[in-house]
């Protein structure tokens, strides 16, 4: 059961760095302690060049967002909120969220991949594909949707077949069992010169395993059923505008970048400490998404030496607001149970709301086996 010293809420009108004291009841010298050395994990100003940075990404997302038809704004929209939605992945941990950002991220890059096959395959079918051949592709697409696994399936077996350098029968015979289910459609005499088009065209964005593999085994269909797919997943975009598919592309890879947490960076300190440090984007329901800046840093663990201190993990938390402005959380696990939090606003009026939620926030804690020492709400003087 949670437990939460009374008394513990407190708060501060004027700016205090991490490592000021927060003055909570009985457990001054306690706090003290805990955010005296809480976080000199990275200055400040750095912390604000990684949202900003970020923050930079979101708005270009957002822009392309209004600019782009519904429908595709949806999509990536849907995708990221998918993968660090606030709703779905933050209750979840932090290793949902880092495990969000790099799906989220290589979902959207694949979605930038789709927009820019879809803008080649526009220049290369400027009158658009035949009916033949847009049926063809609408059947594999069919295949893919209503089997649920079938690109899957797919993918995994190119992936196995490139590990295979030299040769599985194995393998080869499940390939030849999954590409008997390609629908017809697609070996029609009249859609053959159109897709040896796009095979062309695309080649590049195969991968290069997946064409080697597909020489080794003397599967040509493999490629082809790559290709294929590359021309399903196309279909839905190919009346946008060349230049809008690419600028698409543009600020997705971008955006996919900011969602794998490419600014991530893992390492251990000389004391022993494990550090994580990664800047994200949290999606939020009503299609709004911020910047978040997150470092853990965590004791070096001495179960063989009872002698070691009380092993000890910091968690710093930034997410820069359109109201709020940056809202900075810090949270220090002291062992396993004893848990205290300090929760930073830019404006008093914002301190004095968070204040006021407090008590919801004791009862979401309460079947927590962790004893929450104290929490600081620090609400900054504005200037």
């Amino acid at each position: 059961m949670l437990k939460i010293n009374p008394g513990m809420a407190t708060d501060q009108a004027t700016a205090a760095p991490l490592g000021a004291q927060a003055e909570a009841g009985g457990q001054a010298a306690s706090s003290q302690a805990v955010f005296r050395n809480a976080v000199q994990l990275l200055s400040d100003a750095n912390i604000k060049a990684l949202l900003d940075a970020l923050g930079k990404t979101l708005s270009e997302f957002k822009k392309l967002s209004g600019e782009l038809p519904a429908e595709t704004a949806r999509e990536a929209l849907n995708l990221g909120r998918a993968a660090t939605g606030a709703d779905t992945v933050l209750p979840r941990g932090l290793a949902a969220m880092v495990r969000g950002a790099r799906s989220g991220g290589e979902s959207l890059a694949a979605f930038a991949q789709t927009l820019a096959d879809a803008a080649v395959l526009g220049e290369l079918f400027p009158d658009g594909l035949k009916a033949e051949t847009a049926a063809a592709a609408a059947a594999f697409a069919r295949l893919a949707g209503e089997s649920g696994d079938f690109t899957a399936r797919l993918l995994t077996l190119v992936r196995q077949l490139a590990a295979a350098p030299e040769g599985d029968e194995t393998l080869l015979a499940l390939a030849k069992v999954l590409l008997s289910e390609l629908p017809e459609d697609i070996q029609a005499p009249a859609v053959r010169a159109d897709i040896a088009k796009a095979a062309a065209a695309l080649s590049r964005s195969v991968p290069e395993k997946a064409r080697q593999a597909a020489a080794f085994y003397n599967l040509p269909e493999l490629e082809e059923a790559l290709v294929w797919q590359k021309v399903a997943d196309s279909l839905p975009w190919l009346k946008l505008p060349t230049a809008t598919l690419e600028q698409s592309g543009r600020t997705l890879r971008e955006m996919a970048a900011a969602m794998s947490a490419s600014r991530e960076s893992a390492a251990e300190t000389p004391a022993g400490q494990k550090v994580l440090v990664f800047t994200m984007p949290v999606f939020f329901a009503d299609g709004r998404a911020y910047p978040a800046y997150i470092h853990i840093s965590r004791d070096r663990e001495q179960a063989d030496n009872p002698a070691a201190p009380v092993r000890e993990t910091w968690l710093r938390m930034c997410v820069a607001t359109d109201n709020l402005g940056v809202v900075d959380m810090v949270f220090h696990l002291r062992g396993e149970q004893q848990l205290s939090i300090r929760v930073t606003f830019s404006s008093r009026e914002a301190g004095e709301e968070f204040r006021g939620v407090l008590p919801d926030l004791r009862g979401a804690l309460a079947d927590s086996a962790l004893t929450v020492a104290d929490i600081a709400v620090v609400a900054l003087s504005e200037k």
